[in-house]
């Protein structure tokens, strides 16, 4: 299986450095099928206390700003619903701590409260078990959520272009400070020594704006719902990647064996030497055939 295959290599490269005097950055190791054993670099890496880097692109899909993003249409769409509600906070954007955001949860669960008119308005409901809840603070917690969230609720329940739409996203996101939230994760990161992570947080915000800019020159005068809007931005975020950048400290580098450059490498392994992905099968119909070619 390819984690056998992955397992052989790191005990290949353990006996090269112990043994044979050889650096990390002396190694390397490609595939022509990256994906499915970038499934499980990590894991057999850290077994064997193997620094790495894996050189691919990630798509940006699930990262938790694309999802608080998503969240955010999601919430307003399906008029506050419980589950639309918890996916936005438990993203870790609302500058909530995670003790209010459980508490809140449970109160949303025993009242049933849902809907903008009721998160609008204050707060008074309280369960049959209201000794285990406290109304003021949870109106608090109501409060801190909505000061920011109402701008774009009045935007989004009018009819209104693009263009308002998503400068009032980016209005929410600027008062949320999420650029320097974005910012103290890859610190972390970086402290813990997650490279390829931290380069995601780096450079996620870059990508978002862009492509809500990319709407507004296309599409800014055009009135749009809010699942056409999420429809067009989910595609936007499908294809975009982030691209990791080598860390400069002594490695083995894991690539793909048709667009990783390998300098001054000395020991190459070799992964997935199969029938169908070297050489690679091509699907795709033509004019002429393979043979032909």
């Amino acid at each position: 299986t390819p984690k056998d295959e992955l397992i052989f290599a790191a005990q290949k490269i353990n006996d090269l450095v112990q043994k044979q005097g050889l650096r990390y950055r002396d190694i390397a190791v490609v595939s022509g099928n990256v994906e499915t054993y970038g499934n499980y670099v990590e894991q057999v890496c850290k077994k064997y206390q193997i620094p790495y880097f894996l050189d691919t692109t990630k798509e940006v899909l699930f990262h938790p700003f694309i999802e608080f993003i998503r969240a955010i249409l999601q919430v307003i769409e399906n008029d506050f619903s419980y589950n639309a509600v918890m996916r936005l906070l438990r993203t870790g954007f609302c500058q909530l701590e995670e003790a209010k955001i459980d508490k809140l949860e449970n109160y949303l669960l025993a009242t049933g409260i849902r809907g903008a008119s009721m998160w609008n308005k204050r707060w008074l409901r309280m369960p049959k078990n209201e000794k285990s809840y406290n109304i003021e603070e949870l109106e608090a917690t109501r409060q801190q959520i909505m000061k920011d969230f109402v701008p774009v609720l009045e935007v989004y329940q009018k009819k209104t272009t693009v263009e308002e739409r998503m400068v009032a996203l980016y209005k929410y996101i600027v008062s949320l400070n999420i650029e320097k939230q974005l910012f103290e994760r890859e610190k972390e990161l970086l402290a813990e020594g997650q490279q390829t992570k931290a380069k995601e947080y780096e450079q996620i915000y870059r990508i978002v704006m862009d492509l809500f800019q990319k709407c507004v020159a296309v599409l800014g005068k055009e009135c749009l719902s809010i699942r056409e809007l999420e429809e067009i931005l989910d595609a936007g975020f499908e294809a975009a990647k982030v691209a990791v950048i080598p860390p400069g400290y002594d490695s083995v580098t894991i690539g793909d064996i048709e667009r990783t450059r390998l300098n001054h490498v000395k020991v190459l392994l070799f992964l997935g030497v199969n029938e169908g992905i070297i050489p690679k099968s091509v699907n795709q119909g033509g004019i002429i055939s393979q043979y032909e070619r």
